[in-house]
C-alpha cells in the first residue's frame, strides 16, 4: 500500500498521442519543421546506403577489370552523391532549428500564459507549482523535451528506414547469424538501457544535492543577502553547505560510474561474440569461394552497421517515450481545469455611476490542509462609496477577507456578492477591473515610472502622461520622480538596467499606490499601505487618504490604529469572527478589545515621544 501511495500518477497520454500532439503544433506555428523532417530523413537514409556501397561498387569494378575511366566515374558520381546527400543533410539540419524553436517557443509562452493566468488558489497550491515547474522544465532550453523531440523522433525514423534496408540486404546470408547479430544487439542495448535508467531513477536524488551546492552558491553572490552574511558571520556556515553537497555529489558519481562500467563490459563482451561469429562465417565462405571481395566488404559493412542500427532504434524509442512523457505534463498542466470562471462566463454588468455593492453572506473560509476555519460565517455589507478599516492581531484573518472580498479566494461556505448578485457566476478577470490595490507583497516592472503606473509598455496607445503625475502627485511622490535625471522614464530594476534607481520602500509604497489610482477602479483596497512609511510620511498618507478614495469603495487594513480614525467604519477582527464593529469613536466608548489595543499603542507611542523630548 505505502508503494501505491507513492508511486507517481500514470501519464494521461502516450507517445502516440503526445507525438500526433506535437505534430499538430508543428503544422500550426511553423511551415517548417515536417518537410525539413522528412528531406532531412531521406538524406541522411540515402547518405547511409552510398557510405555502404561505394566500396563494394569500386572493388567489383575492379574485380571486373572494367577501364580506368568507367572507374573513375564511379568514385566520382558515389563521391558526388556522398557529398550532395551530406550537404543536404546539414542544410536541412541547420535549418530545421529556426522552426523547432518556434514551435518549443510556443508551448513555453502558453504555459507562461497558463501560469500568469490561472485562478489564483493555484499560486499557493504546492502541487500545482511543482506540476508548473516540471511543465516549465520541458522548455527552458535546447535540450528540453519541446525542441529535442524532433532531433529523437528523426534518428528514429531514419534507423527504422535504415534497418529495414539492411535486413533486406542480410536476408541473403545465414539465418542464424542474422539472428545472432540481432539478439546481441538486443541484449546490449538493455544492459546500457540499465544503466541509464538507473540514472533516471536517481535524478531526484542527484537533483537534491545539486540544489544544496546552487542554494550554497547563490546566497554566497546574493547582494541583498551581503551584509548579513559578513554581519553575522554566515560564511563558513554557506562553505559547510556547499562543501558537504559537493560530497555527497562526489558519492553519488562513484556509484554512477561503477553501473556504467559493469554496463560497458558487459557491452564489450556482446560486441566480441557478435562481432566475432558474424566475421568468422564471413570468411569462411570467402575461403569456400562463396563470397567474392566486394560481396564480403558488402556484407562486413552491413553486419557493423546492423548493430548500430538496432541500438539506435531501442534507444531512440526509449529516449522518445521518455520525452513525450515530459510533454505529456506540459499538456496536462496547461490542460487543467480552472477553478474560477473567466472568459466563457459574462462580465460583470457596469454601474454608470460606478457604485458597487459588497457582501459577505455566511462565509467561512479555511486554507487546505488547516484544522480550523481563518473565518467563520462572518456577514459584511460594505456599502458604495464606504471606507472601511480592518483591524485585528496578526493571523486575525484581515488579508484572507479582503482576498475573499477582491475575488482571489473563494470561501469554503457561504457566498461573496456583488450589487447582490454571486461573484462566481462572472468572468473573474472582469470582475478584477473593479479594483485597484495595493497589497503587501507587489510586483515592479523592469521598466520605466510610467511603465510601472501605467503597467504598460513605453509607447503604447492610450498612456496619459498628465495622468500618470497627478496620480504620483495624489501618492506623494511626484516631487522625488521629478528631481530624478530621467523623470518618469527612470528604470527600477538594477538586474536589467545599471542605470536604475533603487527606491526605498517607503517610495515604493507610493508608487503602488500611484499605480492602483491610475487604474481608477471602483473600490480601493489598500492592505497595510504604510508599513515602510516613517510617522511623518504616514502622517501625510492620512491627510491625502480622503482625497484618494473619494467616490470610492475603499478597504484599508492596518496595524497602527490610529490610522483608522479616517474611515467610515471599523471592523475588528479576533477569533475568526468580526468581533466589534463602528467608528473610531463608538468602539472607544465602547471600552472593548479595540479601545485595549488602541490604548496599548498609544501608550507606546506617549513613551516614545516623552523620552524623545527629554534626550533633546
Amino acid at each position: 500500500m505505502p508503494e501505491e501511495k507513492n508511486r507517481a500518477p500514470k501519464p494521461k497520454y502516450n507517445l502516440f498521442q503526445m507525438s500526433w500532439w506535437m505534430v499538430r503544433r508543428a503544422a500550426k506555428h511553423s511551415m517548417t519543421v515536417l518537410p525539413y523532417a522528412a528531406a532531412l530523413i531521406l538524406c541522411q537514409v540515402a547518405l547511409n546506403l552510398l557510405e555502404l556501397l561505394a566500396g563494394p561498387a569500386v572493388i567489383r569494378q575492379v574485380e571486373q577489370g572494367a577501364p580506368l575511366g568507367e572507374l573513375l566515374m564511379t568514385i566520382g558520381l558515389f563521391t558526388g552523391g556522398l557529398m550532395l546527400c551530406a550537404g543536404g543533410r546539414d542544410y536541412f539540419e541547420q535549418n530545421s532549428l529556426f522552426g523547432r524553436i518556434q514551435v518549443r517557443s510556443s508551448i513555453n509562452n502558453d504555459l507562461h500564459l497558463k501560469f500568469c493566468r490561472t485562478s489564483y488558489p493555484n499560486t499557493q497550491d504546492p502541487g500545482f507549482l511543482a506540476r508548473a515547474e516540471k511543465a516549465k522544465s520541458t522548455t527552458n532550453n535546447n535540450r528540453a523535451p519541446s525542441e529535442y523531440f524532433w532531433t529523437i523522433l528523426v534518428e528514429l525514423l531514419q534507423n527504422l528506414v535504415t534497418f529495414i534496408l539492411w535486413l533486406v540486404l542480410l536476408s541473403a546470408l545465414n539465418p542464424a547469424v542474422v539472428a545472432v547479430v540481432l539478439v546481441t544487439s538486443v541484449l546490449g542495448f538493455f544492459a546500457a538501457q540499465r544503466a541509464s535508467s538507473w540514472r533516471y531513477r536517481h535524478r531526484e536524488e542527484s537533483d537534491r544535492v545539486w540544489k544544496g551546492i546552487y542554494y550554497a552558491r547563490d546566497r554566497m553572490v546574493d547582494a541583498k543577502l551581503s551584509k548579513d552574511v559578513r554581519i553575522f558571520g554566515l560564511a563558513p556556515w554557506l562553505e559547510e553547505i556547499a562543501g558537504k553537497s559537493k560530497r555527497l555529489l562526489y558519492d553519488f558519481y562513484q556509484r554512477e560510474c561503477r553501473i556504467f562500467i559493469k554496463a560497458d563490459l558487459i557491452d564489450v563482451l556482446l560486441t566480441l561474440a557478435r562481432n566475432g561469429a558474424a566475421y568468422a562465417w564471413l570468411i569462411w565462405q570467402v575461403g569456400q569461394g562463396n563470397l567474392s571481395a566486394a560481396s564480403f566488404l558488402l556484407y562486413f559493412s552491413a553486419i557493423s552497421g546492423f548493430a548500430g542500427w538496432v541500438n539506435g532504434i531501442l534507444t531512440n524509442f526509449t529516449v522518445l517515450r521518455q520525452q513525450t512523457l515530459d510533454l505529456s505534463q506540459a499538456r496536462e498542466f496547461l490542460e487543467e481545469k480552472e477553478t474560477f470562471r473567466f472568459e466563457e462566463a459574462p462580465d460583470v454588468p457596469r454601474d454608470p455611476a460606478g457604485r458597487y455593492t459588497l457582501e459577505l453572506r455566511d462565509v467561512s473560509f479555511r486554507y487546505p490542509g488547516a484544522e480550523k476555519d481563518t473565518l467563520s460565517h462572518i456577514d459584511l455589507t460594505i456599502s458604495a462609496g464606504e471606507k472601511l478599516a480592518i483591524v485585528g492581531l496578526n493571523g486575525a484573518g484581515k488579508t484572507t477577507l479582503v482576498k475573499l472580498l477582491c475575488g482571489f479566494l473563494d470561501p469554503t461556505e457561504g457566498t461573496v456578492l456583488l450589487n447582490g448578485q454571486d461573484i462566481r457566476q462572472y468572468n473573474r478577470r472582469d470582475y478584477y477591473k473593479l479594483l485597484g490595490a495595493v497589497f503587501q507583497d507587489f510586483s515592479v516592472l523592469a521598466g520605466s515610472i510610467t511603465e510601472n503606473v501605467t503597467q504598460q509598455t513605453e509607447g503604447a496607445a492610450g498612456v496619459d502622461l498628465d495622468r500618470v503625475r497627478q496620480c504620483l502627485d495624489m501618492a506623494g511622490l511626484l516631487e522625488k520622480v521629478e528631481s530624478l535625471p530621467q523623470g518618469l522614464e527612470t528604470k527600477l530594476d538594477k538586474d536589467v538596467y545599471l542605470e536604475a534607481e533603487q527606491l526605498s520602500g517607503g517610495l515604493m509604497q507610493r508608487l503602488m499606490l500611484a499605480r492602483a489610482l491610475y487604474k481608477d477602479g471602483a473600490v480601493l483596497v489598500l492592505d497595510e499601505p504604510t508599513a515602510a512609511l516613517d510617522p511623518i510620511a504616514e502622517s501625510d498618507l492620512y491627510q491625502r487618504y480622503s482625497g484618494l478614495s473619494a467616490g470610492k469603495t475603499s478597504l484599508f487594513i492596518s496595524h497602527r490604529l490610529a490610522s483608522t480614525r479616517f474611515c467610515d467604519r471599523i471592523l475588528l477582527l479576533e477569533g475568526a469572527h468580526i468581533a466589534e464593529s463602528g467608528t473610531h469613536e463608538e468602539l472607544l466608548a465602547q471600552n472593548g478589545r479595540y479601545a485595549e489595543l488602541f490604548e496599548i499603542q498609544s501608550k507606546y507611542y506617549k513613551e516614545g515621544a516623552s523620552e524623545y523630548v527629554e534626550a533633546v
